[in-house]
């Protein structure tokens, strides 16, 4: 019986730590994504973001869910994040034009296209 409550003291101290951890919540947040429930994802990637602002990846992971979510604007806003933290993120650069030729801005996708060429 003491060994059981170890290990729930253990798994207790561990989902503490968990949450707040910036990689776990991204994990959270692609699991979340790969189920096709975006809204949680979202809200996965958002506190990742909160323990660690500095992750490109998390932000071009957010805006794929924005993306699903047809949130063009705020799929934008993260791949730009990504791309302002990570320059030669070709992906983020990707995405973005994608979206951007969603919303009938061409020249701004072409922009994006290119600067994919250029990398």
């Amino acid at each position: 019986m003491g060994n059981n409550k170890k290990s729930r003291k253990d798994a207790i101290v561990y989902n503490v730590a968990e949450m707040h951890n910036d990689a776990a919540w991204n994990k959270k947040g692609m699991d979340a994504h790969n189920a096709g429930n975006y809204t949680f994802a979202i809200d996965a990637f958002s506190k990742s973001i909160e323990l660690n602002p500095h992750e490109a990846y998390t932000y071009y992971c957010r805006g794929e869910a924005h993306a699903e979510l047809d949130d063009h604007n705020k799929a934008i806003e993260d791949y730009s994040k990504a791309i302002e933290l990570n320059p030669q993120d070709v992906y983020s650069y990707f995405r973005r034009g994608v979206v951007y030729s969603k919303l009938g801005n061409l020249n701004k996708a072409i922009e994006n296209y290119s600067k994919i060429i250029e990398l």
